[in-house]
């Protein structure tokens, strides 16, 4: 029904989710769900200090062919201000393709469900972390997110996501069955594949500390 991030096969997408409302009894409740991280991109910009949140969007998106590049068109956008000043405010930018995001919108509005946010794995899953107590403002932390289909790393520091990295694996799901309890998911390569797969992520981790530590905090994080 979904790959990668995009609808392939709406009606039985509808079909699926007009099922589980009936049984839930959730006909015209709000939703707030997660969008695929594949497709969003996050950045730090500046922004004059004297608009408010839509003149802001309104100056981002005129930035678009300028000062501010991003690897697509027509973005859905949003931003936290993570510093004030005089003149510019630091904002954290998200930027998500409209036409990866306006299609679920419609489906889950023709399923009688009320779109409310569209919010990232990433967030949600450290604001439970912090409602945990399980973070704290001055540490630098590093979430690793290990699905079936993708690998999504981001550092948060001062309770705000500072560097992120989706990894896809292109199909690897394909490789995956489900346990006779429908509780596990195995994977059913041989361990001679299974071994260098592992332990390429495990590099890919690796590396990504080393560029965080060496590049984004020019050496000034310990490991």
């Amino acid at each position: 029904m979904i790959e990668e991030g995009k609808i392939i096969d709406r009606k039985k997408l509808a079909v699926t989710l007009k099922n589980i409302i009936e049984e839930k009894k959730w006909k015209g409740r709000n939703l707030y769900f997660i969008v695929p991280d594949s497709s969003v991109t996050m950045r730090s910009e500046q922004i004059p200090a004297s608009l408010n949140k839509e003149e802001a969007k309104s100056y981002i998106k005129l930035q678009l062919e300028g000062s501010i590049r991003l690897p697509f068109k027509n973005p859905l956008i949003d931003y936290h201000i993570t510093n004030k000043g005089e003149e510019k405010n630091d904002i954290l930018l998200f930027a998500y393709p409209e036409d990866r995001l306006q299609p679920y919108f419609e489906i889950f509005t023709e399923v009688t469900l009320n779109p409310v946010v569209a919010d990232l794995s990433f967030l949600s899953t450290y604001r439970v972390c912090s409602e945990l107590g399980l973070s704290s403002e001055e540490q630098h932390l590093l979430m690793i997110q290990w699905n079936r289909y993708d690998l999504v790393l981001t550092v948060f520091h001062q309770n705000l996501p500072i560097f992120n990295r989706h990894i896809n694996f292109h199909n690897m799901f394909e490789n995956y069955i489900s346990a006779e309890n429908n509780e596990q998911i195995l994977w059913k390569q041989p361990e001679d594949v299974r071994q260098p797969f592992i332990e390429d992520q495990l590099l890919t981790m690796e590396r990504f500390m080393d560029f965080y530590q060496y590049s984004v905090r020019n050496g000034g994080m310990r490991k």
